[in-house]
Protein backbone atom coordinates (compact mmCIF):
# COMPACT_ATOMS: atom_id res chain seq x y z
CA UNK A 1 0.00 0.00 0.00
CA UNK A 2 1.39 3.40 -1.00
CA UNK A 3 1.20 6.44 1.26
CA UNK A 4 -1.45 8.03 -0.97
CA UNK A 5 -3.77 5.06 -0.35
CA UNK A 6 -4.06 5.90 3.34
CA UNK A 7 -7.21 7.69 4.44
CA UNK A 8 -5.21 10.45 6.13
CA UNK A 9 -3.18 11.03 2.96
CA UNK A 10 -6.33 11.18 0.84
CA UNK A 11 -7.77 13.75 3.26
CA UNK A 12 -4.59 15.83 3.00
CA UNK A 13 -4.49 15.72 -0.80
CA UNK A 14 -8.21 16.42 -1.15
CA UNK A 15 -7.89 19.37 1.23
CA UNK A 16 -4.97 20.69 -0.83
CA UNK A 17 -7.24 20.75 -3.87
CA UNK A 18 -10.05 22.45 -1.92
CA UNK A 19 -7.87 25.19 -0.43
CA UNK A 20 -6.29 25.96 -3.81
CA UNK A 21 -9.51 25.79 -5.84
CA UNK A 22 -9.89 28.67 -8.34
CA UNK A 23 -6.68 30.29 -7.09
CA UNK A 24 -3.67 31.64 -9.01
CA UNK A 25 -2.27 28.65 -10.87
CA UNK A 26 1.44 28.92 -9.99
CA UNK A 27 0.98 29.63 -6.28
CA UNK A 28 -1.66 26.92 -5.93
CA UNK A 29 0.38 24.32 -7.81
CA UNK A 30 3.29 25.05 -5.48
CA UNK A 31 1.03 24.69 -2.44
CA UNK A 32 -0.35 21.34 -3.62
CA UNK A 33 3.17 20.11 -4.34
CA UNK A 34 4.30 21.26 -0.89
CA UNK A 35 1.49 19.37 0.85
CA UNK A 36 2.08 16.24 -1.24
CA UNK A 37 5.80 16.40 -0.42
CA UNK A 38 5.05 16.77 3.31
CA UNK A 39 2.79 13.70 3.20
CA UNK A 40 5.45 11.67 1.38
CA UNK A 41 8.23 12.71 3.77
CA UNK A 42 6.06 11.92 6.80
CA UNK A 43 5.27 8.48 5.37
CA UNK A 44 8.95 7.74 4.71
CA UNK A 45 9.91 8.82 8.24
CA UNK A 46 7.10 6.72 9.73
CA UNK A 47 8.17 3.60 7.87
CA UNK A 48 11.76 4.10 9.02
CA UNK A 49 10.53 4.23 12.62
CA UNK A 50 8.22 1.23 12.16
CA UNK A 51 4.99 3.21 12.67
CA UNK A 52 1.85 1.25 11.73
CA UNK A 53 -0.27 2.20 8.72
CA UNK A 54 -3.25 3.12 10.91
CA UNK A 55 -1.15 5.28 13.19
CA UNK A 56 0.44 6.99 10.19
CA UNK A 57 -2.95 7.66 8.58
CA UNK A 58 -4.30 9.15 11.81
CA UNK A 59 -1.18 11.26 12.24
CA UNK A 60 -1.49 12.73 8.73
CA UNK A 61 -5.19 13.51 9.24
CA UNK A 62 -4.45 15.12 12.62
CA UNK A 63 -1.76 17.25 11.00
CA UNK A 64 -4.26 18.42 8.36
CA UNK A 65 -6.79 19.50 11.01
CA UNK A 66 -4.15 21.28 13.09
CA UNK A 67 -2.99 23.13 9.97
CA UNK A 68 -6.44 24.38 8.91
CA UNK A 69 -6.04 27.89 10.37
CA UNK A 70 -2.63 28.27 8.73
CA UNK A 71 -3.94 27.08 5.35
CA UNK A 72 -6.94 29.40 5.51
CA UNK A 73 -4.70 32.33 6.47
CA UNK A 74 -2.46 31.49 3.48
CA UNK A 75 -5.42 31.55 1.10
CA UNK A 76 -6.78 34.80 2.53
CA UNK A 77 -3.36 36.42 2.17
CA UNK A 78 -3.21 35.15 -1.40
CA UNK A 79 -6.57 36.74 -2.18
CA UNK A 80 -5.75 40.11 -0.57
CA UNK A 81 -4.19 41.63 -3.69
CA UNK A 82 -5.58 44.07 -6.30
CA UNK A 83 -5.06 41.50 -9.04
CA UNK A 84 -7.22 38.94 -7.22
CA UNK A 85 -9.94 41.53 -6.62
CA UNK A 86 -10.08 42.07 -10.37
CA UNK A 87 -10.33 38.31 -10.93
CA UNK A 88 -13.17 37.98 -8.40
CA UNK A 89 -15.09 40.85 -9.98
CA UNK A 90 -14.90 39.01 -13.30
CA UNK A 91 -15.73 35.65 -11.64
CA UNK A 92 -17.96 36.61 -8.69
CA UNK A 93 -19.48 33.21 -7.85
CA UNK A 94 -16.43 32.00 -5.88
CA UNK A 95 -16.36 34.91 -3.42
CA UNK A 96 -20.16 35.09 -3.21
CA UNK A 97 -20.25 31.41 -2.26
CA UNK A 98 -17.54 31.95 0.37
CA UNK A 99 -19.41 34.89 1.89
CA UNK A 100 -22.69 32.96 1.86
CA UNK A 101 -21.03 30.08 3.72
CA UNK A 102 -19.81 32.62 6.29
CA UNK A 103 -23.14 34.41 6.64
CA UNK A 104 -25.39 31.39 7.15
CA UNK A 105 -23.88 30.07 10.42
CA UNK A 106 -23.27 33.61 11.71
CA UNK A 107 -26.90 34.52 11.10
CA UNK A 108 -28.23 31.33 12.70
CA UNK A 109 -26.02 31.74 15.79
CA UNK A 110 -26.94 35.43 16.12
CA UNK A 111 -30.64 34.56 15.93
CA UNK A 112 -30.14 31.91 18.61
CA UNK A 113 -28.32 34.42 20.82
CA UNK A 114 -31.20 36.89 20.45
CA UNK A 115 -34.15 34.58 21.05
CA UNK A 116 -33.32 31.02 22.11
CA UNK A 117 -29.92 30.50 23.77
CA UNK A 118 -29.60 32.77 26.78
CA UNK A 119 -25.94 31.84 27.30
CA UNK A 120 -25.11 33.52 23.98
CA UNK A 121 -26.99 36.74 24.74
CA UNK A 122 -23.90 38.65 26.01
CA UNK A 123 -22.20 38.24 22.61
CA UNK A 124 -25.32 38.92 20.53
CA UNK A 125 -24.33 42.49 19.62
CA UNK A 126 -20.94 41.37 18.33
CA UNK A 127 -22.41 38.47 16.38
CA UNK A 128 -25.07 40.65 14.80
CA UNK A 129 -22.55 43.38 13.91
CA UNK A 130 -20.34 40.77 12.22
CA UNK A 131 -23.36 39.34 10.39
CA UNK A 132 -24.39 42.78 9.12
CA UNK A 133 -20.85 43.64 8.05
CA UNK A 134 -20.55 40.40 6.09
CA UNK A 135 -23.98 40.90 4.48
CA UNK A 136 -23.17 44.45 3.39
CA UNK A 137 -19.78 43.32 2.08
CA UNK A 138 -21.53 40.65 0.00
CA UNK A 139 -24.05 43.12 -1.41
CA UNK A 140 -21.34 45.71 -2.19
CA UNK A 141 -19.25 43.10 -3.97
CA UNK A 142 -22.28 41.86 -5.94
CA UNK A 143 -22.97 45.43 -7.06
CA UNK A 144 -19.31 45.92 -8.06
CA UNK A 145 -19.35 42.68 -10.05
CA UNK A 146 -22.63 43.66 -11.71
CA UNK A 147 -21.26 47.09 -12.63
CA UNK A 148 -18.14 45.50 -14.08
CA UNK A 149 -20.21 43.11 -16.19
CA UNK A 150 -22.42 45.97 -17.40
CA UNK A 151 -19.73 48.52 -18.22
CA UNK A 152 -16.45 46.67 -18.80
CA UNK A 153 -15.34 46.76 -22.42
CA UNK A 154 -13.95 43.24 -22.28
CA UNK A 155 -11.54 40.94 -20.49
CA UNK A 156 -7.89 41.11 -21.34
CA UNK A 157 -7.64 37.43 -20.36
CA UNK A 158 -10.94 35.77 -21.31
CA UNK A 159 -11.80 32.51 -19.58
CA UNK A 160 -13.17 29.39 -21.25
CA UNK A 161 -16.96 29.37 -21.42
CA UNK A 162 -18.28 26.92 -18.79
CA UNK A 163 -21.02 24.40 -19.42
CA UNK A 164 -24.61 25.62 -19.28
CA UNK A 165 -25.30 23.67 -16.08
CA UNK A 166 -22.23 25.22 -14.47
CA UNK A 167 -23.38 28.69 -15.43
CA UNK A 168 -26.81 27.98 -13.96
CA UNK A 169 -25.25 26.70 -10.74
CA UNK A 170 -23.10 29.82 -10.40
CA UNK A 171 -26.01 32.16 -11.11
CA UNK A 172 -28.27 30.36 -8.63
CA UNK A 173 -25.53 30.52 -5.98
CA UNK A 174 -25.20 34.27 -6.54
CA UNK A 175 -28.97 34.72 -6.19
CA UNK A 176 -29.00 32.67 -2.98
CA UNK A 177 -26.14 34.70 -1.51
CA UNK A 178 -27.65 38.09 -2.32
CA UNK A 179 -31.19 37.17 -1.24
CA UNK A 180 -29.98 35.70 2.08
CA UNK A 181 -27.96 38.85 2.78
CA UNK A 182 -30.92 41.14 2.04
CA UNK A 183 -33.23 39.01 4.15
CA UNK A 184 -30.80 38.98 7.09
CA UNK A 185 -30.24 42.75 7.06
CA UNK A 186 -33.87 43.83 7.14
CA UNK A 187 -35.65 40.89 8.74
CA UNK A 188 -35.87 42.42 12.22
CA UNK A 189 -36.34 46.07 11.17
CA UNK A 190 -39.44 47.67 12.76
CA UNK A 191 -40.64 49.22 9.48
CA UNK A 192 -43.14 47.07 7.61
CA UNK A 193 -41.71 47.99 4.20
CA UNK A 194 -38.33 46.56 5.18
CA UNK A 195 -40.02 43.45 6.59
CA UNK A 196 -41.78 43.00 3.25
CA UNK A 197 -38.49 43.35 1.37
CA UNK A 198 -36.91 40.79 3.69
CA UNK A 199 -39.80 38.37 3.16
CA UNK A 200 -39.53 38.70 -0.63
CA UNK A 201 -35.77 38.11 -0.44
CA UNK A 202 -36.32 35.04 1.75
CA UNK A 203 -38.86 33.66 -0.76
CA UNK A 204 -36.35 34.22 -3.58
CA UNK A 205 -33.70 32.39 -1.56
CA UNK A 206 -36.03 29.44 -1.05
CA UNK A 207 -36.96 29.28 -4.73
CA UNK A 208 -33.34 29.51 -5.86
CA UNK A 209 -32.30 26.83 -3.35
CA UNK A 210 -34.95 24.47 -4.70
CA UNK A 211 -33.81 25.21 -8.26
CA UNK A 212 -30.19 24.57 -7.25
CA UNK A 213 -31.09 21.23 -5.64
CA UNK A 214 -33.09 20.28 -8.74
CA UNK A 215 -30.10 21.13 -10.92
CA UNK A 216 -27.84 18.93 -8.75
CA UNK A 217 -30.36 16.08 -9.10
CA UNK A 218 -30.50 16.46 -12.88
CA UNK A 219 -26.70 16.48 -13.12
CA UNK A 220 -26.45 13.38 -10.92
CA UNK A 221 -29.00 11.51 -13.01
CA UNK A 222 -27.20 12.55 -16.20
CA UNK A 223 -23.92 11.15 -14.85
CA UNK A 224 -25.60 7.87 -13.95
CA UNK A 225 -27.12 7.55 -17.41
CA UNK A 226 -23.73 8.06 -19.06
CA UNK A 227 -21.83 5.53 -16.93
CA UNK A 228 -20.04 2.97 -19.03
CA UNK A 229 -20.23 4.96 -22.26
Amino acid sequence: MSANDLLGARIALRWSRVITMAGPSEACENRRAEIASDVFEQAVAARTLGVSQNRLSWSIAERVFRGLPRDIAWRLQLEATPARYGWHVRHPSTLLTFLLVMIMPLNVIADSARTRVSALFPIYDGLWALTLATCWLLIAFALAAGAHRAFASGDSMPSPTPKRSTRWARNLTAVMAISWAISAIWRIEPHSSFNTLSSIAWAIFGASLLAYLALLLVRSVARLLTLGR
